[in-house]
């Protein structure tokens, strides 16, 4: 049991936490796409809230914490939160009407 213990605490936290890359790439992508409806005015504050809640139970159900969740959820959403911010993506830019990939290239 020590050799176990020992193993586990070696593993960086999210993979102890059940958080695998996939894991991690699907939810950080929620946040991201998450983040592209609010700032392009497709969905409110409010429903951006309950789809993360929905979204979070999802993940608890299959082994990741909250805060694991949690932080890569911020990571996906805050990124792009800040792209759009720099580059003053808004409801009705032209960004808000292309594929999401399309806004890092927007001048």
């Amino acid at each position: 049991m020590t050799a176990t213990l020992t193993v586990v605490a070696l593993v960086p936290a999210t993979h102890a936490q059940g958080l695998t890359d996939a894991h991690r790439e699907m939810i950080k992508a929620t946040g991201e796409a998450d983040a592209i409806a609010l700032v392009c005015g497709k969905l409110s504050e409010a429903q951006v809230k309950t789809h993360k809640a929905e979204a979070r139970q999802l993940y608890l159900k299959n082994g990741i914490t909250a805060a694991a969740f949690d932080d890569v959820y911020a990571q996906g959403f805050d990124a792009v939160k800040a792209l759009a911010k720099a580059k003053n993506i808004k409801p009705g830019s032209v960004a808000c009407q292309r594929a999401p990939e399309d806004t890092e290239t927007e001048d």
